[in-house]
């Protein structure tokens, strides 16, 4: 196979791509905090940034909502970014591990338009409603502090919504959890 072509991405390093879920763009994550939005044939759209406290954090998990409205961005200090596609505006900002143990986000799910789970290398489990301001239940903090339900002490992995509408956990430990 031969190469099509190529598109420079504004970032000193990129570490992630996720295509929105029509597939018509394509975001490119990297250094800064900083995400770059092209379309299905390489062109450049426009690039999506978060505050300038954040320009030292990296992406290390990048999805869009369901229906491509939001994307989500989880940055090597702990926190989700989520920002308005259409708008180009950040939505908030949402710190999922922090004090001494802030460790990168591993990976988050949207559930639908708005609510997502986002979890980090350090086994924080939270639970997100974009729409709302301040919106965040803790599922897991750390060090051992998780529900009963499930024993992330070994981190949480992955992330996964199931039809029903319960969160699937994959953790180190190889168990899958799930959450009502």
């Amino acid at each position: 196979q031969s190469q099509e072509k190529s598109v420079t991405v504004d970032c000193a390093v990129c570490y992630i791509l996720s295509w929105s879920p029509l597939g018509q763009l394509l975001a490119a994550g990297g250094d800064g905090c900083k995400i770059m939005i092209c379309d299905d044939h390489g062109v450049y759209k426009y690039s999506l940034s978060a505050s300038s406290e954040m320009v030292h954090h990296s992406i290390t998990c990048l999805k869009w909502n369901r229906n491509g409205t939001h994307i989500a961005a989880g940055t090597s200090k702990g926190k989700v970014v989520v920002w308005n596609a259409g708008s180009q505006s950040c939505v908030g900002t949402w710190v999922v591990s922090s004090g001494q143990n802030t460790s990168a986000i591993k990976d988050l799910a949207w559930k639908d338009d708005f609510l997502f789970a986002a979890c980090s290398q350090n086994g924080s489990l939270v639970l997100v409603d974009a729409s709302v301001e301040g919106s965040k239940r803790i599922l897991c903090d750390v060090p051992d502090n998780c529900a009963e339900e499930a024993d992330t002490r070994y981190g949480t992995n992955a992330l996964y919504w199931l039809q029903d509408g319960r969160l699937l956990t994959a953790t180190n430990d190889s168990t899958l959890d799930i959450w009502d």
